[in-house]
């Protein structure tokens, strides 16, 4: 099976462009105008080895008038990179991974990179053809937000590319030879957060509509959550009555929340474990004049885009998608350049944001 939609993202697009079409410069052209050596302005262009302060000022000065691009072919064979980096998400339509992708993209090291941008619709079969497809552009690492299922596959790979996983873990392996590292947000302590301010309002009968609980972010939510109701004396198993289980999507929002008010008797308030679902929730109340909070209270995982321009804003745990591609980007190039350090994971703690979409209810 194959799947041919990517997406080139270049560190700075301008400047590649102007780089083509303005200049047919060589190494050597550099270094006469610049009045040095080749080797001073390879040393400067690949940024290794030292040079005088004075010389490199002249040779970037020359580089940058001039519109120079390297040879980067030629460039990677001989150091041994590709220059390029792999991002691997589940939903690049998802507003939070449109903005952790442009975070990614900014965190670049330098303009040489570039980005190549994988949307794998939650399929594993896609994202296992993107690891191929990846390896043989043997890039320089990956960031993966992981559709499950392929544990084994990330750790293979991992042995000669570093992965970044965000925001979804995977099992733990006994493997020396991998090079993986986490980044995410807190997702336990998140649904705790918001289940404990639902019961503070009184609420009981709380429903929750979450994503793909194979993944870990929706197994540690769905947990955080039970553990929560279960110590205020709430007993949640897993057959749990109030509990509508689908995808990190639009569709999964509406039906789940067309699913919890048709139960008798309904929730009188409803947790939705991510942005896009919280959305579909929404519209599901929208579409069959459901009043938030006056006939339901919402309370959702991650902030809503433009929710300023709603009726009523959700009260929400708030996420930052830019902090979480700044770590994974910066984090994945130190494995890079260092890369006998030891797996390391990054939990990003998240905020709690108070709209107006929960009220307080009487015993």
């Amino acid at each position: 099976m194959q799947f041919d939609m990517y997406i080139m993202v270049w560190y700075d697009e301008k400047k590649q462009v102007e780089g083509i079409a303005m200049s047919q410069l060589t190494i050597k052209d550099i270094a006469r105008k610049a009045g040095v050596s080749t080797a001073t302005v390879s040393r400067v262009i690949n940024g290794v080895g030292n040079v005088n302060e004075e010389m490199k000022v002249r040779v970037q000065e020359v580089i940058s008038q001039s519109g120079f691009r390297p040879n980067f072919s030629a460039r990677s064979l001989k150091v041994n990179k590709a220059f390029t980096i792999g991002l691997i998400v589940s939903d690049i339509s998802d507003r939070y991974y449109s903005l952790m992708a442009k975070s990614v993209a900014d965190g670049l090291p330098s303009p040489d990179y570039s980005l190549i941008v994988c949307n794998t619709d939650n399929l594993p079969e896609k994202e296992k053809w993107y690891f191929d497809f990846l390896s043989g552009k043997q890039v320089d690492g990956i960031i993966l937000n992981t559709s499950g299922g392929l544990d084994e596959d990330i750790y293979e790979f991992s042995h000669d590319t570093p992965v970044m996983l965000v925001n979804r873990r995977i099992n733990k392996i006994n493997d020396p030879r991998a090079q993986i590292d986490f980044v995410g947000s807190d997702d336990w302590g998140g649904a705790v957060t918001m289940t404990k301010l639902l019961l503070e309002h009184g609420h009981r009968n709380i429903g929750i509509i979450n994503g793909n609980l194979s993944v870990s972010s929706g197994c540690d939510r769905y947990g955080g959550f039970k553990e929560t109701m279960n110590a205020a004396g709430i007993t949640v198993a897993d057959d749990y009555w109030y509990c509508f289980n689908g995808k990190f999507d639009f569709m999964t929002g509406y039906n789940g929340m067309e699913h919890l008010l048709n139960l008798t008797p309904r929730p009188t308030a409803v947790m939705t474990m991510n942005d896009s679902i919280t959305v579909g929730a929404m519209r599901y109340c929208q579409d069959h004049q459901i009043r938030i909070p006056e006939d339901i209270s919402l309370m959702a995982y991650g902030d809503v885009d433009n929710s300023e321009l709603f009726a009523v804003i959700p009260t929400c745990i708030s996420l930052a998608p830019q902090t979480i591609g700044r770590h994974a980007i910066d984090s994945l190039f130190e494995r890079i350049n260092e890369p006998s350090i030891h797996n390391r994971e990054i939990i990003c703690e998240s905020a709690l944001t108070l709209g107006g979409s929960v009220r307080g209810i009487s015993e």
